[in-house]
């Protein structure tokens, strides 16, 4: 009895006989093409197209799916989306509200707005804290002014539209603006067209045209 007998039967008594089969197969190709090719290579032949058959064959076993599972002979690779371990929660958002500082016109701050940012660095994370550090380093304070009937820093104005509707306007300094809150930059189109403004003029805003109907301080 062979040695390739023997195998197949201690295959066949352990009840693997296809995968057994195959096993061996395999291993065999594999070692008579690598037998042939080196025995042609050591007599100085280049080898044969027989052995790179053979060795081809041995290889296409060997990844071919098996015969009763189907699968395939090939070490899975497992995406790193599905591997990759949880790194925690996301970082907390940047509370730095991306304003610069002025540069070409004077840094005005009310004295209201001053104030509050100042108690506010107090608490302040360090990004935000440096933004208005930055700020308040060049700031220029600035008082209501001495003739209140104008429009002028620091002013909340109050327009009304030909619809009849009223809209609020506070003029503030850049780090202190907030459009959506009715607090503009002394420097906006709006407040421009605003400035020094009585009550009973009629102004055209961007988009409308409006009558001031008051002015505070």
């Amino acid at each position: 009895m062979t040695l390739l007998d023997r195998e197949v039967d201690e295959r066949h008594d352990a009840g693997n006989d296809d995968r057994a089969d195959r096993d061996i197969a395999i291993r065999h190709l594999a070692m008579g093409a690598s037998g042939e090719t080196g025995a042609q290579e050591q007599d100085g032949e280049r080898p044969t197209h027989a052995a790179h058959v053979t060795a081809g064959v041995a290889a296409e076993l060997a990844r071919s799916p098996d015969v009763h599972t189907g699968i395939t002979r090939h070490t899975s690779v497992v995406s790193k989306a599905f591997t990759k371990e949880d790194e925690g929660p996301p970082p907390a958002p940047v509370k730095r509200r991306g304003v610069p500082v002025p540069v070409d016109v004077p840094n005005y701050i009310t004295a209201d707005g001053a104030r509050a940012l100042r108690a506010e660095l107090a608490t302040a994370d360090a990004d935000r804290a440096q933004e208005i550090s930055d700020h308040l380093a060049t700031a220029v304070v600035m008082e209501p002014p001495a003739d209140r009937a104008r429009v002028g820093f620091g002013a909340k104005v109050t327009v009304e539209g030909e619809d009849g509707t009223r809209t609020c306007y506070r003029i503030v300094g850049a780090i202190e603006a907030a459009p959506r809150e009715g607090a503009i930059y002394w420097q906006s189109p709006i407040a421009l067209a605003l400035h020094d403004a009585t009550v009973g003029d009629s102004i055209a805003l961007p988009r409308a045209e409006v009558e001031v109907v008051e002015i505070e301080y």
